[in-house]
């Protein structure tokens, strides 16, 4: 008897549905940590905001890190910065405003 036999059950292989399609590896793939207008505006005026920059000063760990930052149009801004960071076409509009 093979050991991949399971009495008269559905077996695993046909219980599990298939991942088909153009996009199946993008749940693997991980988000960018989304940084909002109010953690921004915590930040002296005119700094420049990057990766590592952000990583320390919101206290991400190096591993976190990786996976990158994205800044979202949720929130204020009141002061002037230097972006060098993935941002929302809001948020682009926003800063640059």
């Amino acid at each position: 008897m093979p050991l991949w036999f399971e009495g008269g059950q559905l077996p695993l292989i046909r219980r599990t549905p298939f991942i088909k399609g153009k996009h199946r590896f993008q749940v693997i793939k991980l988000q960018p940590i989304t940084v909002n207008f109010d953690r921004l505006d915590k930040f002296e005026a005119n700094s420049v905001i990057d990766p590592l920059f952000l990583a320390t000063a919101l206290k991400i760990s190096e591993k976190e890190a990786k996976r990158g930052f994205k800044i979202i149009a949720t929130g204020k801004l009141t002061k002037a910065l230097q972006v060098a960071v993935p941002a929302s076409a809001g948020a682009i509009q926003a800063i640059e405003a």
